[in-house]
C-alpha cells in the first residue's frame, strides 16, 4: 500500500519546484526516494539540512507534541 503525500498546503513550508531547483534536483531525488541525509555547506560549516516529507512530518508531528 503506498502512502498518500500530503498537497504543499498541508505543510508549513515554502515549497519551490524541481525545475526551479534543477542544479540540486539529483541530489534530491536521492533524498527523497531512499531517505539520504545530506547537509548544504557553506564555507565548510553546515548550514541546511533538507529532509524528506516523512522526516519533516515526523519532526512536525514531535514539535507538536511539545507544545
Amino acid at each position: 500500500m503506498v502512502e498518500e503525500l500530503p498537497s504543499c498546503a498541508d505543510i508549513d513550508a515554502d515549497a519551490v519546484p524541481f525545475t526551479e531547483a534543477r542544479p540540486a534536483a539529483e541530489l534530491m531525488a536521492r533524498m527523497a526516494s531512499g531517505g539520504e541525509r545530506t547537509l548544504l555547506s557553506r564555507h565548510g560549516k553546515p548550514v541546511v539540512a533538507p529532509v524528506s516529507i516523512a522526516d519533516l512530518q515526523a519532526l512536525q508531528a514531535t514539535s507538536k507534541g511539545r507544545r
